[in-house]
């Protein structure tokens, strides 16, 4: 699952998205989430309240543009 302007999305909509990931966990092993933002989705999933999201983050990849 790809979330585009994840950096975007409430509190409560990522906490969404993490059920959703936990849910699948129990099923299928590896269902990928991929949020997508900007560098400071960063500081929005250090929020407390996503800190079991935070915490299942497996790799961190930056984008530059090409010149």
């Amino acid at each position: 699952m790809v979330v585009r302007d994840a950096h975007l999305l409430r509190t409560g909509a990522l906490q969404f998205v993490y059920g959703l990931w936990s849910l699948f966990q129990g099923r299928e092993r590896r269902m990928p989430v991929v949020l997508v933002g900007p560098e400071r989705i960063r500081s929005v999933l250090r929020r407390p309240s996503l800190a079991s999201l935070e915490s299942c983050i497996f790799m961190w990849h930056r984008l530059t543009p090409s010149p």
